[in-house]
């Protein structure tokens, strides 16, 4: 999704986007958790890398593995390859839930890794690293359903009238639009922005407060009901905007209610599932 997003905005101003992916439409196919070397495309010297590779899942110890290799021990390869390719600089998408301050997870422990291994090698090689600990996701067009699915679930339940069930333990949330992420990571290479920053939204949402502005975005009735059988939510606890927030995001950004009013506008509510 991310990825998308940053080809979309990186080309519209004029750049030459080379995708690299695991499978098509990707124009080099590289699986990061494969661990073989770099492949060795023709593809000249790069002005810079954006690196948006996560692993989410993490409910095995098959999954644990994936993720250490996708989310830090790949930071070895990307590396290797920038130095192949003469990159000038690494922009590195991670995670809030890598800062000490949030609640501890695989995810948030291997993406903190996969920093750190990046900061040295880019660091050996004199290059440029930023990193952007980004919050949770939302985008136009449901591909932020996967990891995001309570948000899917409040916009199609939204979107239809229906009533929403909702666990137990709501606790304020931190959404960024994917486009002022991708927006973020673009300026933090323009601008020159080293170093690792969070971004999180200005705005403190719970769960129950993004239903009550989608119920008032779609106007199809329906309401919230908390259900004290589902499994409650667990904590959550974000760590403050970098105080580069702001030259990165700049200072006009799309908060919750405008994301969802661009999703009833472009009429692409049907591809959130509930």
């Amino acid at each position: 999704m991310l990825g998308v997003e940053l080809c979309t905005q990186l080309a519209a101003a004029q750049n030459e986007v080379l995708r690299c992916g695991r499978s098509a439409p990707a124009d080099v196919i590289y699986d990061l958790a494969s661990l073989a070397p770099p492949p060795a495309s023709p593809l000249g010297t790069i002005d810079a890398v954006f690196v948006c590779a996560a692993h989410f899942q993490s409910n095995s110890f098959d999954q644990c593995i994936e993720s250490a290799l996708v989310n830090n021990v790949s930071s070895i390869r990307v590396a290797e390859w920038c130095d192949r390719l003469d990159s000038k600089h690494v922009i590195m998408a991670g995670s809030v839930w890598s800062d000490p301050v949030a609640v501890p997870s695989i995810y948030g422990l291997t993406k903190a890794q996969g920093e750190q291994m990046m900061q040295l090698l880019c660091q050996q090689a004199d290059r440029p690293l930023s990193v952007l600990r980004l919050p949770q996701l939302c985008d136009d067009h449901g591909r932020c359903a996967r990891h995001q699915p309570w948000y899917s679930r409040i916009v199609a339940c939204a979107a239809a009238g229906q009533d929403l069930r909702l666990a137990p333990g709501d606790a304020p949330r931190s959404f960024l639009h994917v486009s002022d992420a991708a927006r973020a990571m673009i300026n933090a290479w323009l601008k020159g922005v080293g170093g690792t920053h969070a971004l999180v939204s200005g705005e403190s949402l719970t769960y129950r407060g993004i239903a009550g502005l989608a119920y008032k975005v779609f106007q199809k009735g329906g309401r919230v009901v908390e259900d004290p059988e589902m499994n409650p939510f667990r904590p959550v606890r974000f760590p403050p905007a970098s105080s580069q927030a702001d030259d990165l995001l700049g200072t006009i950004h799309i908060e919750m209610e405008e994301a969802l009013t661009r999703i009833r506008d472009m009429g692409t509510s049907a591809f959130f599932p509930a």
